[in-house]
């Protein structure tokens, strides 16, 4: 039993929901996600302008909004999935636009601590 509880704990990831400019704590070797409204059919989405040392992009999707019942056009949210690879602190910082455009002065930043 303890075999496979070790094993579930190695496997399983830990997920953390993030809300804007928070900090972020995980264990070394973790995953988490960071969830963000998009709207991927106007052709904007999520880019990613810094990751940390510690931590690597794992991952990318779209969900649209339930609230749709698949209507082109409407929103929904953007998951990015990281790993921390390393224990350490950074900031990943997020930029919201199109890959056409002129990257967009805002940001939104999480701060990342591995332990």
């Amino acid at each position: 039993m303890k075999k496979i509880i070790a094993a579930l704990m190695i496997i399983a990831p830990t997920y953390c929901f993030a809300a804007e400019n928070d900090t972020i704590h995980v264990k070394n070797n973790s995953v988490f996600e960071i969830k963000l409204p998009s709207n991927p059919t106007t052709g904007y989405g999520w880019m990613v302008q810094n990751i940390p040392h510690n931590v690597v992009l794992t991952g990318m999707e779209y969900s649209q909004s339930q609230d749709c019942h698949g209507a082109m056009g409407c929103g929904g949210n953007e998951t990015l999935y990281f790993k921390a690879i390393t224990k350490g602190t950074g900031k990943i910082v997020l930029k919201y636009g199109r890959t056409f455009e002129k990257l967009p002065e805002d940001s939104t930043v999480r701060t990342v601590v591995v332990e």
